[in-house]
């Protein structure tokens, strides 16, 4: 009945439909120096824009609601070019995805990896505090900074074990000799497949010539164009 009243009953349809509208505005462009809409703001910039004498944020948030407008929520994504190339790469990492369990069999394994570069260290200053009856778990928000580092993260798709390795650098001449000693556990596979991205370090010559120096037990599939198969 709120909505009835406040969304419909008081606000045209046409005055919905500019609020509606102004809302999938980026605030900029009528002159707010923001970069999303809180329910207050675009209270007031209904007001300012004419749409409306007078309005409360929570009428706002009512008529967007009665739209399906979700405000401020928003999400990432990312757009993959599939061009002939990428769908050839795609292809062939699902080809081994889908073969996961016999390759284990045949003492083949499947492995992924790629770099976390710029990572933040962050130490809280104060321990959290465990939930307890009526109350739940809460974290102090201060921490320390100890600066950043660069992360080598792998995955072993067979049975989910992470490996990770702090890198002096985010280069060729510190991935390779990480890279290796993620393989070291697996001395006793026939073959390693290797997903990674086609990133600098991974595509370097020197990385190549290294990789070329593995085979045949070292297989490298190289991801689709701006995809990334990070653990």
């Amino acid at each position: 009945m709120l909505l009835d009243l406040v969304g419909r009953a008081f606000f045209p349809r046409g005055q919905r439909r500019d609020i509606e509208r102004l809302s999938r505005r980026e605030p900029e462009s009528v002159g707010w120096h923001a970069t999303h809409w809180s329910f207050r703001s675009l209270a007031e910039a209904t007001i300012e824009q004419g749409y409306a004498d007078a309005i409360d944020y929570t009428t706002i948030r009512e008529i967007l609601y009665a739209a399906d407008l979700r405000l401020p929520l928003f999400r990432f994504w990312k757009t993959t070019v599939w061009d002939e190339e990428a769908v050839a790469r795609a292809l062939k990492i699902l080809w081994y995805y889908e073969r996961i369990e016999s390759l284990w069999q045949r003492g083949e394994v499947l492995l992924a990896a790629d770099e976390k570069p710029n990572l933040q260290v962050l130490e809280r200053v104060y321990p959290k505090q465990p939930m307890r009856s009526g109350q739940i778990e809460r974290v102090e928000f201060d921490y320390d900074r100890h600066g950043t580092i660069n992360m080598l993260a792998g995955l072993t798709l067979h049975t989910g074990h992470m490996f990770a390795e702090c890198l002096d650098k985010n280069d060729g001449d510190h991935f390779r000799p990480a890279i290796q000693r993620f393989f070291h556990p697996y001395s006793w596979a026939h073959r390693i497949h290797l997903i990674i991205d086609n990133g600098s370090s991974h595509t370097s010559d020197e990385t190549i010539e290294f990789f070329e120096s593995l085979k045949p037990r070292v297989h490298v599939l190289f991801s689709e164009t701006r995809s990334s198969h990070a653990p």
